[in-house]
């Protein structure tokens, strides 16, 4: 008998509005002192009563659209009831019923560039506060309670633990593009609720589930996933079935999954209009408006630098991050070169960026002077091996000028074609056998000769002169 997996994904992305769902309080619960952000709202107090933030529905609105989800023009929020220590009203303002958005999908590259997940619904809700567990007792912070969330939901369209994997930062790639999340899973702002059932092969049927709540990086979620098919499957290899819907937690250094509580049904939480929001009502114009915001998305991206000539992988590369495309582009448009782009993007720039735990945006070395280091190379007065060992490093640490530092270490390439002649022609004479085997066919001795000119020039001439030199002597002698 043939098992296959059926998972679905819940996506809790946290919005990078300036304030919280409801209130004014700053919505920043990772950079702040616990409970320094909060107030009679976001705390639950009797009378309080909680404001719509606009901008987060926007934002919610924009997320939708980029995951090509129809929306609902009149959706309206659910008070979903719930009793935990980090859930200060004893209800999560959420929606039930009527949904911000529905009908979506997500088309996957690489491995998965045949599937597509469809999702289910994207709507909008506010977070709880975050327990911090000690031997004995807990802590409890409220800074992020009331923070704006969207919650993603898939249809159970997955199959494995890697495109589960694969949908998930397909998504985080598209929410880090349109701007609405940084998606930080250290920071909290993106988490995972993946339920896992097993059936038999061609079956259609759904069985129970077990959702496996909070998982916070894309390693645990393929681990917890493929830990509770495993456990699941070999229950049903023995005839056994799961008796009912399960909440399990993840231990992330055992790598196992183990029992919460029965799943709730939406029975268990008591949904019921949220009686002080009215009907929320998206108007025609508000919809486009916010649509012809979206820029182009990552795998459009990718598509577009594959087509220019980027290798696939590379291409991935910089269409991963909303940040790494915009300077890559900036780049482009000046040197108008892939290949050296790509080279000192994604060669030189970003090894940097991870060797000394730095920021694209906050370093020194802009688009701009990039650029000119590159058209350096190009021009052919800086070698690449010259210009990756030489220049950058000093480029990295000062932001300065190349051209200043190329003229301060005395380092600008000789492209001199007579210089280079003579040099060569000298080279060539003094190594008779060299020339005698390139002639016979062995062209890697041309390296040894080419090796020979750039010491005598002390490494300053152009390697490409050098070479056309060198073969354009030997065939002429």
């Amino acid at each position: 008998m043939e098992i296959e997996m059926v998972v679905g994904l819940e996506i809790h992305v946290q919005l990078s509005t300036k304030t919280k769902m409801f209130c004014r309080c700053k919505n920043d619960s990772f950079n702040s002192r616990p409970n320094e952000n909060i107030c009679p709202v976001c705390m639950g107090f009797p009378g309080q009563l909680p404001v719509l933030n606009k901008c987060a529905v926007d934002f919610a609105i924009k997320a939708a659209l980029a995951l090509n989800c129809k929306i609902n023009q009149n959706n309206k929020m659910d008070r979903k009831n719930y009793f935990y220590p980090d859930n200060p009203r004893g209800f999560q303002i959420s929606q039930y019923d009527r949904p911000l958005s529905e009908n979506g999908f997500v088309e996957l590259g690489g491995d998965f560039s045949e599937n597509k997940v469809r999702v289910k619904r994207v709507h909008i809700e506010d977070d709880a506060g975050k327990l911090t567990h000690f031997d004995g007792f807990s802590l409890v912070d409220f800074n992020r309670a009331g923070c704006p969330l969207i919650e993603i939901v898939s249809e159970p369209d997955i199959s494995s633990a890697k495109q589960a994997s694969a949908y998930a930062k397909e998504v985080q790639k598209i929410l880090r593009f349109v701007g609405v999340s940084d998606a930080d899973m250290e920071k909290g702002q993106l988490r995972f609720d993946a339920s896992v059932s097993v059936r038999e092969k061609g079956d259609k049927n759904l069985n129970h589930r077990a959702e496996i709540k909070n998982l916070n990086s894309f390693k645990s979620l393929e681990l917890a996933i493929e830990f509770e098919y495993e456990k699941q499957k070999a229950l049903f290899l023995k005839g056994e079935k799961l008796s009912g819907d399960l909440t399990l937690g993840f231990n992330d250094i055992e790598k196992n999954t183990y029992f919460l509580r029965d799943k709730e049904e939406s029975l268990d939480y008591r949904y019921f209009p949220e009686p002080d929001i009215p009907v929320l009502t998206l108007s025609d114009e508000l919809i486009m408006q916010i649509k012809n915001f979206i820029p182009i998305l990552p795998a459009e991206k990718k598509k577009q630098y594959v087509e220019i000539g980027m290798g696939e992988e590379e291409a991935e590369f910089v269409s991963s991050n909303p940040k790494f495309s915009a300077y890559f582009d900036k780049l482009l448009e000046i040197t108008r070169d892939v290949k050296l782009s790509t080279t000192f993007f994604n060669s030189v720039l970003v090894q940097y960026l991870k060797e000394f735990s730095a920021e694209i945006e906050a370093q020194k070395v802009t688009p701009e002077i990039l650029s000119e280091l590159i058209l350096l190379v190009k021009d052919g007065k800086l070698s690449v091996s010259s210009a990756k060992a030489d220049i950058f490093p000093v480029l990295f640490e000062t932001g300065e000028s190349p051209l200043k530092i190329l003229e301060e270490k005395g380092l600008m390439q000789i492209s001199d074609t007579s210089f280079i002649e003579d040099v060569c022609k000298k080279i060539v004479s003094e190594n008779p056998e060299s020339v005698d085997s390139i002639k016979n066919g062995k062209d890697r001795v041309l390296g040894f000769l080419i090796g020979l000119v750039m010491k005598e020039s002390k490494g300053k001439a152009n390697p490409k002169l050098v070479d056309e030199t060198i073969r354009k002597i030997i065939s002429q002698s």
